[in-house]
Formats: C-alpha cells, sequence, structure tokens
C-alpha cells in the first residue's frame, strides 16, 4: 500500500465527491491524540492546558473545549471506535512529520494494526491544499442542494449559503456529549438519500462521521474543521494557513511571510 502524499490523496478525494461516490473524512488533530490517549485538555479563553503545560494559543471562545477522562469515557471510547474503523470510504486524516508528530502518527498506525489503507493527513484541506480546496471543493459542496452543516451556533451559514442547512453546537459541548451526540446522530440519520454533511465540530466530527457511515453510508460526510471559517464570519485569519487568504499589504507581511518561510505548510508523510 502507497504512503499517502497530499497532492494525490486530495485529488482521489475531490474524483469521488465529483462523482458523487459517497465518501467519509473524518480529522485526527493535536486534540483529538490527547483524547485517545486519555490525558485531560482543556481550552479556555484561548489559553490550552494540557499534558505539556500551559500555552497561550490565542484562540477564539467558539474553540472553547474541556476534555475530563473521568467524565468523557463515553466520548472517549466513541473516538477510539472512529479512529480504528476501517471501511470503503472512509478516510482518517492524522497528523505526521510535517506537524512535528511522526509520535502521533505511529500511535494512528497501531491503532490501525500497521496498515495506513485509508489514511491520509489530517490537514489534507488546508495548508498547501487550501488554496485548492477553496477553488475546486468549495465550488462543489456550493453546488449540492442537499447541505448539512454541524458547527458552532455562531456560523453565519447564509453567509456562504442560503440553501444549507445548520445543525448548530454550542461552545465546550464536551460535558453533554452523552446527551446531545445521539440527537445530532438521529437528524443526520434521517437526511435524504445522497446528503452531504459538512463539519466543524471538534472531536464530535470524528465520531459523527463513524457512526454516520455506518449508519447511512449513502451520505457524504466531511470534517472541514476549520477551513471554512473566514467564510461563515468566525474570523479571517485565526489560523497560520489562512493567512493565504489575505492580500499582501504592510500588515499582513510579516505573518504571511513567516507561514511560507518555515515551511509548514508543505505537508509531508
Amino acid at each position: 500500500m502507497e504512503k499517502p502524499e497530499a497532492k494525490r490523496d486530495f485529488q482521489e478525494l475531490r474524483s469521488r465527491f465529483i462523482n458523487n461516490t459517497p465518501t467519509t473524512f473524518v480529522r485526527f488533530s493535536d486534540g483529538e491524540l490527547e483524547i485517545l490517549r486519555n490525558n485531560a485538555l482543556s481550552i479556555t479563553d484561548g489559553v490550552v492546558r494540557w499534558r505539556l503545560g500551559t500555552l497561550d494559543g490565542k484562540y477564539p471562545q467558539h474553540d472553547n473545549k474541556s476534555f475530563v477522562p473521568e467524565r468523557d469515557t463515553l466520548l472517549r471510547s466513541d473516538l477510539i471506535e472512529s479512529a480504528q474503523y476501517k471501511s470503503n470510504g472512509y478516510f482518517k486524516g492524522i497528523p505526521a512529520s510535517s506537524n512535528r508528530a511522526t509520535v502521533d502518527r505511529d500511535y494512528m498506525i497501531d491503532l490501525n494494526g500497521g496498515d495506513v489503507q485509508g489514511l491520509t493527513f489530517s490537514d489534507l484541506f488546508i495548508n498547501e491544499n487550501y488554496r485548492a480546496f477553496i477553488k475546486e471543493l468549495l465550488p462543489l459542496f456550493l453546488q449540492n442542494q442537499n447541505v448539512t452543516f454541524v458547527g458552532n451556533f455562531r456560523s453565519n451559514i447564509p453567509k456562504l449559503s442560503e440553501k444549507w442547512s445548520h445543525l448548530a453546537i454550542s461552545d465546550n459541548v464536551f460535558p453533554v456529549y452523552e446527551d446531545l451526540f445521539p440527537k445530532l446522530l438521529k437528524t443526520l440519520t434521517e437526511l435524504d438519500v445522497n446528503a452531504l454533511v459538512l463539519s466543524s465540530a471538534s472531536s464530535i466530527s470524528n465520531t459523527l462521521g463513524h457512526q454516520l457511515h455506518r449508519a447511512r453510508p449513502d451520505i457524504t460526510f466531511v470534517d472541514v474543521g476549520t477551513s471554512l471559517n473566514p467564510f461563515i464570519g468566525l474570523g479571517q485569519a485565526t489560523r497560520a494557513y489562512q493567512t493565504q487568504l489575505l492580500p499582501w499589504s504592510p500588515k499582513n507581511v510579516s505573518r504571511k511571510l513567516k507561514y511560507q518561510l518555515l515551511g509548514n505548510h508543505r505537508m509531508k508523510w
């Protein structure tokens, strides 16, 4: 089995979307890896608290979350199932060496029995592929007449498309996961045939994508992460990769150059 390659994998999923082939893509980033390892994690008022200490990440309020191992056992159990699940059309994005996360990459490969089949980059639709995502994938999504967006209640979905439905969730939903998740899943399983679900719901995207794929394999589910945030009123450049959308100006030049020169935009397995 070939090891993942960012542009090839992007084009593979793009072809599936063009051909209306049911597809599920879920993303395991650093937060999901902390949960899988049962490590406490919180983001509050822009500050990250985790096993390595405290980091002022300047995250916006809609990124608030808290994972408490003693409380969130069901969330973690469902996340493990999502990480280990294998099926045709089910793709899992994971951290890689370009994220300085080879330990996390290898951990996810081990969870999948040493096999990279179905694995790709957690950054597949951002960083070096972000412009292609905006140019090639977003128009496909906008053409779809049956789209449900799962994401924060602040998301201004009509700003992007008045035709999309919005399944709104609050900040920091982990404490209410046990009650919320069945309601979200029920709503999604009742969608029309061949519906498209775009999800930006933190780790709940992973568990929803997995269980929806099992219940309704005809539905396409895409964990879009923060990639649509600039288009739905959730900040123009809250992530480094989003600086690609900013114009070159004295105000922006430092951030844009830093992003490009550090090479973080390149994906390497």
